[in-house]
């Protein structure tokens, strides 16, 4: 998993970057069925980049926004605890 953190005060940027992560192209085909994790300030702002990737792209799925840090934080946790137990 990577992380790649960008950071504004301009929510255009932010968007347009986000956009350019989520367009960007994998080498395993199977990449787009991956869940793309997006940490947001507000729940506001999460329904403002859904509808703004919808419009974009026409669709916007297989995202996940964090609002807080630690939530984050502990879903690979859970994965990892998830896969070692099967």
């Amino acid at each position: 998993m990577a992380i790649h953190v960008i950071q504004s005060q301009r929510i255009d940027v932010l968007l347009q970057a986000m956009l350019k992560t989520v367009k960007s192209q994998s080498r395993n085909a199977l990449q787009v069925l991956k869940t793309q994790h997006f940490i947001v300030p507000s729940p506001a702002v999460e329904a403002w980049l859904t509808q703004q990737l919808a419009e974009q792209k026409g669709i916007s799925a297989n995202t996940q926004f964090h609002h807080r840090i630690r939530g984050f934080q502990w879903h690979p946790y859970r994965d990892w605890e998830t896969d070692r137990k099967s």
